[in-house]
């Protein structure tokens, strides 16, 4: 039962440990865009290519490795991500057509962008968490 309560602590400060380093980086990176909003677009798009490379460097190799494993064919799944990504690209574009003239452009605002990428997280996370709770 001691070592049980043991690791059962030690296991929970490293989850919070983890949690506060989360944390501290997501207002780290806040305030450095902040700190940073004349070159704003440019840390956006390096970060965007970061977590699309992120991505695909963890979805492929997992894809190939599933595949060969249990000898299937890699082709759906490869066209699967494929049309995910030009998915959501196209959504994404489709948000954030411009309807106003150039005068007018410093007024116009888009706030279905925000709508669909809170929407979007909020679906992904649902499926994450799902997929966490079918495993464990």
């Amino acid at each position: 039962m001691g070592l049980t309560l043991v690791c059962d602590t030690i296991l929970t400060m490293q989850v919070l440990l983890l949690a506060l380093a989360t944390f501290l980086s997501t207002i780290l990176g806040g305030l450095f865009a902040l700190r940073f909003k004349d070159k704003l677009h440019m840390i956006m798009s390096f970060t965007a290519g970061v977590l699309i490379a992120v991505c695909f460097f963890e979805i492929l190799p997992e894809i190939f490795s599933l595949t060969f494993e249990n000898k299937l064919d890699i082709t759906p799944a490869l066209i699967a991500v494929v049309f995910g990504f030009l998915l959501i690209h196209i959504l994404e574009k489709l948000a954030i057509i411009h309807t106003a003239h150039e005068d007018e452009y410093a007024t116009h605002k888009h706030p279905t962008v925000g709508l669909i990428g809170a929407s979007g997280l909020s679906f992904h996370s649902f499926l994450e968490y799902a997929a966490i709770a079918r495993i464990s």
